[in-house]
């Protein structure tokens, strides 16, 4: 059975964790590294879809890691969401939780989540603050991710709320059975090549009706942004690849939202096109009045951050005595980071 418990925790459900890689063979050895500083408990499967020789070097630096961090190696090249779903269907625990190979999981917030999961059972996924480290000449730039609970019980307000200010849930820790079936709808009914904008909101919008959404102001993971990150604009190839995305993008939220709302497919088709209509136009933002009512929306929100700290309502500067900067997970990730940022030679 895949799947461990960070020695020391109590009362911690098994987790796996998923680390899809590609051609990153550098990045991909950082993090095995960070996981032998933090001594990570959780086992690990690392799927790998690098073509040519550069898989070896993947292998190689999986098997050089010993049985100590339970870390093991996959391989198949085949599109990235159903490389995601064929890594999930290898799991057999119930919480899993993907960790991008440039990325860093602070594990004990990983396990405050599966935690929080396992005694709440009308959560879908639950996750914490993520940290975005961006080097620059001089220094660097350190924000907190946006991130909030979505917890009305209905799913039909919570899909709208959640549409006007998304985050990704992606990197969550998620219920294996839940997130499964996710990836197999997304990967039935849309297109990573051809506009990744609709899979991630997809994915997303599924988590949230398919159960309410945790997040916890602790620390939960560190992201170093680099030139080789995927952006948040849309890629369509054409016109009609993005008629064809979006068609499919709001069928297949809308019967989602029939099956948890109960509402009628064509008021459930009617509620996901007026929230995602400037993605059928191809523009990743809304028009001129919707984005000013956005801004004046986040202004509000910003205010209001002041006022609560269990959400992350807008984005926050990490600031110098703030105390995520002591955690051994803050401090290992930095220190490689700062030293192998272009990832780490054999």
């Amino acid at each position: 059975m895949m799947g461990g418990k960070l020695q020391g925790m109590t009362m911690n459900p098994d987790i796996t964790v998923v680390v899809p890689t590609h051609e990153r063979q550098r990045y991909l050895r950082r993090l095995v590294a960070y996981l032998g500083m933090m001594e990570c408990g959780f086992e690990s499967i690392v799927v790998d879809s690098t073509g040519g020789d550069g898989w070896k070097e993947n292998e190689s630096t999986v098997k050089a890691a010993g049985e100590a961090l339970k870390l093991q190696y996959m391989r198949k090249e085949i599109p990235i969401l159903e490389k995601f779903l064929w890594a999930v269907e290898q799991v057999k625990t119930p919480y899993l939780v993907f960790c991008a190979d440039d990325d860093f999981l602070d594990f004990e917030g990983v396990s405050a989540c599966a935690v929080f999961l396992d005694g709440h059972p009308d959560y879908s996924c639950s996750g914490g603050a993520t940290a975005k480290v961006r080097l620059r000449e001089g220094g660097s730039k350190e924000v907190l991710c946006r991130g909030y609970s979505v917890s009305k019980d209905d799913a039909a307000a919570r899909f709208g709320d959640f549409a006007k200010h998304w985050f990704s849930t992606f990197y969550f820790v998620q219920r294996t059975d839940e997130i499964r079936e996710s990836l197999r709808l997304t990967v039935d009914s849309l297109d990573f090549a051809k506009a990744r904008v609709y899979p991630e909101h997809f994915l997303a919008q599924l988590n949230v009706l398919g159960g309410k959404v945790h997040f916890s102001p602790t620390l939960y993971g560190i992201r170093q942004m680099h030139g080789g990150n995927y952006g948040n604009r849309p890629n369509f190839e054409d016109a009609g690849a993005r008629g064809q995305q979006h068609c499919m993008f709001v069928q297949g939220l809308a019967k989602r939202l029939v099956e948890t709302s109960g509402m009628g497919i064509g008021d459930a088709e009617a509620l996901v096109a007026r929230h995602y209509h400037h993605l059928a136009a191809g523009k990743p933002q809304r028009g001129i009045g919707e984005r000013v009512a956005r801004e004046l929306s986040r202004a509000w929100r910003r205010i209001a951050d002041r006022f609560q700290s269990d959400d992350f309502l807008e984005r926050r500067s990490l600031g110098a005595d703030h105390p995520f900067r002591s955690q051994r997970s803050w401090i290992a990730a930095r220190m490689l980071i700062d030293k192998h940022p272009d990832g780490m030679d054999p």
